[in-house]
């Protein structure tokens, strides 16, 4: 297949069991993308599984779970050429368990094919409050996707056999929607077909003589030319990350913006990952460089697969390179909701190939959906049928752009209790500096465990309540940190800042079960929940990391300790703090010499430090710390009362 043909990417969706996967794999072979001894195959696969009709669905379906559930659960990429294009096929899942697959495979599409099942009942499903066909249409909308291609599948199998009176129905019912989504249904070509038996796929059939429009291959060659915004930086979100023996990692994704090549330094967001591009292909073909629009894999230097995932998105490093979002500001759509809502509201948001939770940390405005008019500042929610401005805030690390510089990155459907809420478009992004380095001065960096910060800290488990910590310095000076002798033993880990301070917390009763083997120390039980705070030179300054394991109790009881660590140093302008989620990556594990399982936060040549919010400042903590040591004194003074 040459390079010199247009290249589209066509995405197949509609309901459960309309066809899709049948009708996509009869394109296929049809069009010569498979071999005929391979159907063969998989017809006697299929007869052996009781399956018999899902033998073109066999092609798209290659996974062996999805096989024995007779389900689309990834999205399988296919290829073939038309007279005028070249072809790749995401054949999209029409289970609601996998919509987060189906949004992400239509967000790379140019055009959308619908697939209705025409059968009685099968399209009165699909078409109800709750099948796919209406969710999947207008999430193509929002998505992006303008040009769309309808087949009414399954004609063999309506009541009477190629019924034109359906057909005139389903069209009629099915316009009605897509004016309503976005879509001119002048424009878009209706297409009676049999995914099963081949009618009005490639040549006219002659089941349904009545029908004078274009086959399904027709349709396709008449989809307008794509844009390619070749001119723009590029933007490639990931699809997927594979290890490939004698050749390394190679993440695959579509191009959205800009053009890759082999050479290249790219930086991955929103980690700020940056490597060199040793080599760019498309369907096994080695590319000289890539075009919005391919789908693609490129083979990355020095890069484990564990680094990158599905989500990221390559760009030049050296020409507005991808970075992480601190907060953006969305016009939204409320579609879906049974309810209100308000401030705090945290769904899911999918964008391009992300799928991670948000907040809505702040309803601005209130607009009319249609003339984009102010109606209301500020309003406490927002309910179904409303529309507007939000300020967001995503809960793990992501990248999204504004609709205006990038679209395939600016738009978004909000999902939550199975289903699309809402849909939006960003208007405006806060970025923040990709990860590394030092903060001066009075700065307390904070990781994603917002929750463990903003707990009560008065429960019984208290760490003010926790009898005794045992500390280990290296393994020359040991100490304990009692009640009252916090500010010394600080004082002591500041003179001796060449070591490592390990903080372990301990059981309710104060004691540390340790066992030896080999000669070496083990600790065990609650003492295994460690919160490690590693105070370590390196070049010029100190970096004080501290390791959190959010599902351990004793971590949260600890969080305020470590805040006083950091207040303690907070004038020391030669170290800098960073707090540590133990069950993500080791990305700074050689920077800083640290064994274990930190990521998030390391020095960046360019000397700074990412921060989260936690919401708590540096004075809540030195009053919370100054009031928990003033409850320390007072129980202390009323203990010596008794005693007296």
């Amino acid at each position: 297949m040459g390079k010199e043909k247009i290249h589209i990417s066509i995405v197949v969706i509609g309901h459960v069991d309309s066809g899709k996967s049948t009708t996509t794999g009869h394109l296929i072979y049809k069009l010569g993308g498979i071999d005929k001894r391979v159907i063969e195959r998989f017809e006697k696969e299929a007869a052996e599984m009781n399956k018999r009709s899902f033998k073109y669905a066999w092609v798209l379906d290659k996974l062996k779970a999805e096989r024995e559930r007779g389900i689309t659960i990834d999205i399988a990429l296919w290829k073939f050429e038309t007279t005028k294009y070249y072809c790749t096929v995401i054949d999209a899942p029409g289970h609601r368990d996998f919509i987060k697959n189906m949004i992400t495979g239509t967000s790379q599409a140019d055009c959308a094919v619908l697939i209705i099942d025409s059968t009685t009942g099968g399209f009165e499903a699909g078409i109800s409050k709750d099948g796919q066909t209406r969710e999947h249409a207008l999430l193509a909308f929002t998505l992006g996707v303008r040009q769309m291609i309808c087949c009414c599948n399954k004609m063999d199998a309506t009541t009477p056999k190629y019924s034109k009176a359906r057909y005139d129905e389903i069209v009629k019912e099915v316009s009605s929607y897509l004016k309503k989504v976005g879509y001119n249904p002048d424009k878009i070509a209706f297409v009676p077909i049999s995914g099963f038996e081949g009618d009005n796929m490639i040549d006219r059939s002659t089941n349904l003589d009545w029908y004078k429009g274009p086959t399904l291959l027709d349709a396709l060659d008449a989809i307008s030319e794509p844009k390619r915004p070749t001119d723009k930086p590029l933007r490639l979100p990931l699809q997927d990350v594979y290890k490939i023996g004698g050749i390394g990692t190679v993440p695959v994704g579509r191009v959205e913006t800009g053009i890759i090549k082999p050479g290249m330094v790219v930086t991955f967001g929103p980690t700020g990952l940056t490597t060199e591009v040793k080599s760019v292909e498309m369907h096994h073909e080695t590319l000289l460089e890539a075009l919005p629009g391919d789908n693609v894999g490129f083979n990355v230097k020095n890069v484990a697969v564990k680094d990158i995932k599905r989500g990221f998105v390559a760009s030049n490093s050296k020409d507005d390179p991808a970075k992480e979002a601190a907060n953006f500001t969305a016009q939204v759509i409320i579609m879906n909701h049974p309810g209100q809502i308000g401030n705090g509201y945290a769904p899911v948001l999918d964008c391009h190939t992300c799928h991670i939770a948000v907040k809505f940390s702040e309803i601005l405005t209130k607009i009319d959906r249609r003339s984009g008019k102010e109606l209301e500042k500020e309003p406490k929610f927002l309910k179904n049928g409303d529309a507007g401005f939000v300020k967001m805030i995503p809960t793990k690390p992501m990248v999204v752009e504004t609709f205006s510089q990038y679209p395939p990155l600016g738009r978004f459907a909000v999902r939550d209790m199975r289903q699309t809420v809402a849909v939006g478009v960003i208007k405006s992004v806060e970025k923040k500096d990709p990860s590394g380095a030092k903060v001066q001065g009075t700065e307390v960096v904070d990781h994603s465990l917002v929750k463990c910060l903003k707990k009560d800290y008065s429960r019984k488990n208290n760490v003010i309540k926790v009898k005794e910590l045992a500390h280990r310095v290296d393994k020359d000076f040991v100490w304990k940190w009692r009640r009252g002798s916090r500010v010394s033993g600080l004082t002591q880990m500041q003179q001796r800042r060449k070591t490592k301070v390990l903080i372990r917390p301990v059981g309710e009763e104060g004691n540390l079960k340790t066992t030896v083997t080999n000669g070496e120390k083990h600790h065990s039980g609650l003492s295994q929940m460690i919160v490690a705070v590693i105070l370590q030179w390196v070049k010029s300054f100190f970096v004080l990391l501290e390791f959190y394991a959010p599902w351990c109790g004793h971590c949260e009881t600890l969080a305020p300790i470590l805040d006083e660590i950091a207040v303690f140093f907070q004038n020391d302008t030669d170290v800098v703090i960073a707090k540590i989620d133990a069950t993500a990556n080791d990305l700074p594990a050689d920077t800083f010499d640290v064994k274990g399982y930190p990521t998030m936060y390391f020095k960046s040549a360019s000397s700074e430090l990412k921060q989260y919010d936690s919401g708590r400042t540096k004075e809540d903590i030195i009053e919370f710390i100054q009031q928990n040591q003033d409850k320390s004194a007072q129980k202390e003074e009323k203990s010596t009362k008794d005693e007296l």
